[in-house]
């Protein structure tokens, strides 16, 4: 049936995840209902956190654990209230798409990422920003080898944008002092 978008999604466990679910053509494809989940790195990832601060959104999976993964999103918005009700689509056939960046850890623990700007399949609709929340759907495909993705609902917190540093040449310069 339809979803209430502004209840609070439970965290249902996470579909098993099959090649099936990815594919570089979304236009047939429907988001699922669950929270978004997939594969990052050949690794399941399951959405524990969004966030939004400008235009760039953040997928979070387990952070600050071993298995601490995150999927990153750079779409062309000042803050996030202004994706409110947007859809985004992006074809495979770009080659000027957002920057995607896909985030994880190797067996050492250290920090490992790709960013991909072009080749990916991306589509998204946000529904209506409620009480600093912007929720929404995704459906990305990513083209490597193992075959990353990232497909559901999720409720993405609005940060707020982080502040512009002066400039250094905004300040007058006092006159030398007189001698």
């Amino acid at each position: 049936g339809p979803t209430d978008l502004n209840a609070p999604a439970p965290f249902a466990p996470a579909p098993a995840w099959s090649e099936t679910n990815w594919t570089l053509n979304l236009a047939e494809r429907s988001f699922p209902e669950s929270v978004a989940a997939g594969r990052v790195n050949a690794r399941s990832f399951t959405l524990e956190r969004a966030t939004v601060q400008a235009g760039t959104l953040t997928f979070r999976h387990q952070s600050r654990t071993e298995e601490e993964m995150s999927v990153t999103i750079n779409l062309f918005a000042k803050q996030g209230e202004e994706l409110a009700g947007q859809n985004v689509n992006v074809d495979a056939s770009w080659t000027n798409a957002p920057k995607v960046t896909l985030r994880w850890k190797d067996e050492q623990q250290q920090p490992l990422s790709h960013t991909y700007r072009k080749g990916y399949a991306l589509k998204m609709q946000f529904g209506a920003v409620t009480n600093g929340i912007l929720p929404g759907q995704i459906y990305l495909c990513v083209p490597d080898d193992q075959k990353s993705c990232l497909a559901g609902v999720f409720e993405a917190e609005i940060r707020k944008p982080a502040a512009p540093k002066p400039p250094k040449t905004s300040k007058p310069k006092s006159p030398p002092p007189k001698r």
